[in-house]
């Protein structure tokens, strides 16, 4: 498993494609961060949305892009908005509430990943004293991840895994560096940042056994704010 401060396992790629919205209660006097929902289907990284007819239990945003950070059980999980801290809120608010789920998700275990960071910006020239002042608007971020398609074990498995990767083109995608560290990549506004891939390249480690890989070259299309991951 890959570590690092912005958490550790596989990178995860998600689908920007809405699921069905389910109805949870919670109770805020038992545990201030649970959310139930019997039969949720969800697993921990998963994104989510919330609404309600009336209002959500203080705390809790409408439209926010939350990640599950812990799945208790089949009818039990808490979210979290950003990182480790699980989302908490002070009452039940009132009238029914729902999630919606985003979990069409591609996850890559056997992976080499690098990143560059690319800064936008201009030099502002004080017209007074000449003086020159870097003035930022953001950093992009460039993913290069090398999947190794060949430890999916049969030839059967590999082809799946390859036609998976191969679907998310021309699509925009969230990106988690590290699933386990349920650290999303987000903007300035605390949502997630849509990420496209630029390109797909095949190769294979040995000649004699063929052991096929992948490399999946990945692009920010918005500004990435690292306050909003650590």
């Amino acid at each position: 498993m890959a570590s690092g401060i912005f958490g550790t396992g596989k990178p995860v790629l998600y689908k920007q494609t809405a699921g069905t919205a389910k109805n949870f209660t919670t109770d805020y006097a038992v545990d201030d961060a649970m959310i139930e929902c019997t039969g949720h289907g969800l697993t921990a990284g998963d994104i989510i949305t919330l609404s309600s007819t009336g209002s959500l239990p203080s705390g809790l945003q409408s439209g926010f892009y939350y990640s599950v950070s812990e799945v208790i059980s089949s009818s039990q999980f808490t979210i979290t908005a950003e990182g480790t801290n699980n989302a908490t809120f002070t009452d039940n608010g009132t009238g029914t509430h729902s999630f919606t789920p985003y979990s069409s998700k591609v996850e890559l275990p056997n992976f080499i990943l690098s990143e560059s960071l690319q800064e936008d910006g201009f030099f502002h020239k004080s017209v007074i004293n000449g003086h020159k002042e870097w003035v930022s608007k953001g950093v992009h971020v460039n993913l290069e991840i090398k999947n190794y398609i060949y430890k999916e074990g049969t030839e059967a498995s590999i082809r799946s895994k390859f036609k998976e990767i191969w679907g998310l083109r021309n699509t925009d995608l969230w990106v988690y560096k590290h699933i386990d560290g349920l650290n999303l990549f987000r903007d300035s506004s605390g949502d997630p940042v849509s990420f496209v891939i630029e390109d797909v390249q095949l190769g294979y480690l040995t000649q004699a056994n063929f052991e096929d890989y992948m490399i999946i070259k990945l692009s920010s299309k918005d500004y990435v704010d690292f306050n909003n991951m650590l």
